[in-house]
């Protein structure tokens, strides 16, 4: 990548460009090499399984900053397909769990376990040290999977292309685990970017789809929250802590 034909996203730690038929994601002089290093892994085991994901091209430096380059997808978000309101909330959130499940159904060996991925997060959180204890003791108890889960799958990671099947990006959060934890994960990011009714909407779909249980997924809602909480935005965090406090307060009410 040389010069940036136009900016695809801008998020707070990191810029995305389009230069030709490549795609560059530049993150911000916080992260380190290893953490792109990482997602780059992660990419191209996502690619190798058999996902439906960008191609991984390298990691480089642009302008003293750490970049991820893979191949460019042309088409769509199914955030800005939502934000156009020429299609159905309901319609989009079907088309976001059918590549949900895709994901889900393909082989995850080479992912990192989600368990042990939380358990570090967790322990690094700035909660009360009786919080992280009780959430470990939380983890300990649930069901482990093995799913590749994506980790953060809402409608700004999904590309939906003029043809052929939607292509899912951003796989720093990958591992291998329970796919209802993946369900609680997407649950978060959609109550985040679309608001709650929205994120609600797309449970009562996933569930159908993935014959899963309410119950099952709203237990891992406080411990995909507080793996989210390093690295947030206030606004985000309010509403991590907020869930965190709710359900380990009240069980899985939400």
């Amino acid at each position: 990548m040389i010069k940036p034909d136009r900016v695809i996203a801008l998020r707070s730690d990191r810029t995305v460009y389009q230069h030709g038929n490549l795609c560059g994601k530049v993150y911000s002089r916080a992260y380190a090499c290893v953490d792109v290093l990482q997602e780059a892994r992660n990419l191209a085991a996502a690619w190798e399984a058999g996902a439906n994901v960008p191609r991984f091209i390298e990691v480089t430096r642009v302008d003293d900053q750490w970049a991820l380059v893979t191949e460019y997808v042309p088409g769509e978000t199914l955030a800005q397909r939502m934000a156009s309101g020429k299609h159905s909330v309901s319609g989009c959130l079907r088309t976001l769990v059918e590549a949900q499940l895709r994901v889900q159904s393909v082989r995850a060996e080479r992912f990192a376990p989600l368990r042990d991925v939380l358990r570090q997060e967790i322990a690094e959180t700035p909660l009360a040290e009786s919080v992280r204890r009780a959430l470990l003791e939380r983890l300990e108890r649930l069901e482990d999977g093995v799913a590749l889960c994506h980790g953060d799958l809402g409608p700004d990671n999904l590309i939906l292309p003029e043809r052929g099947a939607s292509v899912v990006v951003d796989w720093d959060r990958a591992c291998r685990g329970s796919a209802d934890a993946d369900a609680a994960a997407t649950w978060l990011s959609l109550a985040l970017e679309q608001g709650r009714e929205t994120a609600e909407r797309y449970l009562e779909l996933y569930i159908a789809s993935a014959y899963s249980l309410r119950g099952d997924i709203l237990r891992w809602l406080p411990l995909m929250a507080a793996s989210r909480l390093r690295g947030s935005v206030r606004r985000e965090k309010d509403m991590y802590m907020r869930i965190i406090g709710q359900t380990m307060k009240d069980g899985n009410s939400l």
